[in-house]
């Protein structure tokens, strides 16, 4: 790149994927932009740094140099850069950070700054980008996943179907239509922007480690575990390659790692994973941070399982804190830590507590996700649970018949969750004596288990137990 202009050798490098090197380039040109008192260099100067630096996980600097952008762009009158960084911050500060209401509040200075530049395309998608992170951070995913459809549209009109901008909107839309209950389809999105990345940018560009967290996500909700860690894996070796053994992305990818090497039995590896995954959070993003919270939820699942309850409850319950103030008291992901911590007490044997907890989170599934989607039959069933341990069966019953007739329309009838749908129906017949019905249930259970290449002694003892 030494043959370019410096600003736009800068620029060259944040194209490649090289943040780090892009932001030493630029943070020089920031105080020559102001020397000749050229305010829209300065703005796009100040910009790039800000970019730079949020992707680098600086975010309390990238802000500050994000707000700067502004004040420059509007002063020199620059209004592209001024509403591109306008966008840019409702990203970091709504999107990455979970500030929401302060997130909410810089988007509408986003909207206006786009509404003043209607024609302009490449601002227009600056802000439906902006839109769509927001939306999925405050658990909106209809209006996300419509947002980035706009954006994806406008993106291949203005750098065509092979761009990696178009990549991201492809996986970006796919996280919102994953969070909808459409797996499948999010996959064929993912591996879809996957391919289009490594042919436009290369295998080692820092957003793969992204997208393959993307493919080893939506594998694992598949049930295809050994699939989903070798994708995380693979995204998690682009990650260290390409920003070091600190960023924000390996902290995800290492959260993930430790789901999946979980459900594969490989405790060592998940714990190990679990623990890198909250420290460099908590590193980055501060303790009290959503992302801080999800991990010490899945960590608890793997000391749930090692049987360590009151550890497991522990960590459930600093996360519960942590996501309700991060997030507010309807998002889907504190549905999710509700429903976690109700499951541990449950086990404990305070079934009141457990009841009370999934029932809150039955409630904000179904106003956030509509009715028929798995995470509502997931928490019907463990209502039924509950329910069943108070001897309250026709109430549990009438929960778990329902969680059955959700599953046989939001999963396709393979699918390793409609297992335990199955499992926890035939528990609930046979709470009121209807044996047969029971029965039946059960032994297409164990017989979808056996065939379950992925499935381990614990997981064929449950419906023989049953049985």
């Amino acid at each position: 790149f030494t043959d370019l202009h410096p600003l736009a050798s800068a620029w060259a490098l944040f194209d490649a994927g090289q943040y780090a090197n892009g932001l030493a380039a630029s943070l020089p040109l920031v105080g020559e932009a102001k020397q000749l008192g050229f305010r829209p260099l300065e703005a796009e100067t100040l910009f790039l740094v800000g970019t730079c630096q949020r992707l680098t996980n600086d975010f309390v600097v990238a802000e500050a140099s994000l707000e700067g952008a502004t004040l420059a762009a509007e002063a020199g009158r620059d209004d592209v850069i001024a509403a591109k960084s306008w966008a840019a911050l409702v990203t970091l500060v709504g999107y990455q950070e979970r500030r929401l209401d302060e997130g909410e509040r810089l988007l509408s200075r986003a909207s206006a700054a786009a509404e003043r530049l209607a024609r302009v395309d490449e601002v227009e998608l600056a802000y439906v980008r902006a839109l769509g992170n927001l939306r999925t951070a405050q658990g909106r995913y209809e209006e996300s996943l419509d947002a980035f459809e706009r954006g994806l549209g406008l993106a291949r009109k203005l750098y065509g179907p092979e761009s990696p901008l178009t990549a991201n909107l492809l996986s970006t839309s796919g996280r919102a239509i994953e969070e909808l209950g459409r797996v499948e389809e999010a996959l064929v999105r993912y591996q879809k922007a996957n391919a289009t990345l490594e042919r436009s940018v290369g295998p080692w560009h820092p957003d793969l480690s992204a997208g393959w967290e993307d493919v080893g996500v939506a594998l694992a909700l598949l049930g295809r575990h050994d699939e989903a860690a070798a994708a995380l894996e693979h995204g998690a070796k682009i990650a260290r390659r390409s920003l070091g053994e600190e960023s924000f992305p390996l902290a995800s990818i290492e959260g993930e790692l430790g789901n999946e090497y979980r459900a594969l039995g490989r405790t060592q590896l998940a714990g190990a994973s679990f623990v890198r995954a909250i420290a460099i959070t908590e590193k980055i993003l501060g303790p009290d941070h959503s992302d801080v919270a999800r991990h010490l939820a899945n960590y608890s699942i793997l000391r749930r399982t090692e049987g360590k309850i009151d550890e497991a409850i522990a960590l459930r319950r600093r996360a519960l804190a942590i996501e309700e103030k991060a997030v507010g008291p309807e998002h889907p992901r504190l549905a999710n830590m509700l429903l976690n911590l109700g499951n541990v007490l449950y086990e404990k044997g305070d079934d009141e507590r457990a009841l009370a907890h999934q029932r809150r989170a039955l409630a904000i599934y179904e106003k956030a996700l509509g009715s028929v989607h798995h995470n509502v039959a997931l928490a019907l069933m463990n209502i039924s649970a509950s329910l069943r341990a108070q001897g309250k069966f026709e109430e549990a019953l009438a929960a778990a018949m329902r969680a059955w007739k959700i599953d046989q329309q939001a999963l396709r009838p393979e699918h390793p969750e409609l297992t335990l749908t199955r499992i926890e129906l035939g528990h609930a017949l046979a709470g009121i004596g209807r044996y047969r019905e029971a029965l039946a249930h059960l032994e297409r259970a164990l017989d979808l288990r056996e065939a379950d290449a992925t499935a381990g002694p614990q997981d064929l003892a449950e419906p023989r137990f049953a049985i």
